[in-house]
């Protein structure tokens, strides 16, 4: 009986890991602890549609400090380009002539963080 109990425990254990983990947490993730959020896309052809997200950020992200400026505006620019290549931030060089160490440091972190959630986001485009 023990010997059997071991082969079906070895059994199982060789079930579970092969199952895709990182796709079922995602799912887990977005079903039962966000409870199925919304997504809204953005399409902006006009300057008068571009109004509403720049509204947003600004509702959403209300400090107006020079690098919150930046990265709001790059955002937006970003948003109205409708290019595969638009949210990568890297090899783009931005204006931070006048900004100390802390603004710059801030800056690359505001802008690493937009890049990690386009990325998350296109994750969650292909597993749905």
């Amino acid at each position: 009986m023990f010997l059997v109990s071991l082969g079906v425990s070895a059994f199982y254990n060789a079930w579970l890991s092969s199952l895709d983990k990182e796709k079922n947490h995602q799912k887990l993730l977005f079903e039962r602890v966000l409870a199925g959020p919304t997504l809204t896309k953005y399409t902006l052809g006009t300057r008068t549609t571009a109004v509403v997200p720049k509204k947003l950020l600004n509702e959403l992200l209300p400090n107006d400090t020079n690098v919150w400026k930046q990265w709001k505006a790059t955002i937006l620019e970003r948003l109205r380009q409708p290019s595969v290549q638009a949210f990568k931030f890297g090899g783009k060089a931005r204006d931070l002539n006048g900004f100390t160490q802390e603004e710059k440091d801030l800056s690359k972190l505001l802008y690493e963080g937009a890049q990690a959630a386009y990325h998350g986001y296109q994750d969650y485009l292909q597993v749905n």
